[in-house]
């Protein structure tokens, strides 16, 4: 009986040991997971207050000339392969809206592009900072 008893204290402090090491490899993954996600998001950029169906069919050929337009000292760029993806954000709650004006539900939602250059990406931040709003054509 004694001997059954030690082998079952033996089981359990093996099963116990690797289940701490599985909750550390877990964590671990966890962490490589967050870091992978934000370090994809780093090459997003939101743009507000451009008008609902706007764009059409393409959101992200829409941005490309919209941006060609906007910032033309930045010429060598090929917009339309920079620009990899375009979407509109799904629309939030009311308190949570970071593009309303008037807190109805007119407002546009925030498009979110991301860029394949990181470079392009902070290039097309930084001269659009200073001035916080750029228009193009009226929008």
């Amino acid at each position: 009986m004694e001997t059954r008893t030690e082998e079952l204290e033996i089981e359990v402090k093996a099963a116990t040991a690797q289940t701490t090491t599985q909750g550390q490899q877990i964590s671990d993954i966890q962490w490589k997971l967050e870091d992978a996600e934000n370090r994809q998001r780093r090459n997003n950029l939101r743009i507000l207050g451009i008008a609902e169906d706007l764009e059409g069919q393409d959101t992200r050929a829409y941005i490309a000339s919209l941006f060609k337009k906007a910032f033309p000292d930045l010429k060598g760029w090929d917009w339309e392969k920079e620009i990899q993806r375009a979407h509109h954000f799904p629309l939030m709650k009311k308190k949570q809206a970071l593009t309303a004006t008037n807190r109805d539900q007119s407002y546009p939602r925030a498009i979110i592009v991301y860029f394949g250059n990181f470079l392009l990406r902070q290039a097309v931040f930084e001269k659009a900072r200073p001035n916080s709003k750029v228009t193009v054509e009226g929008v």
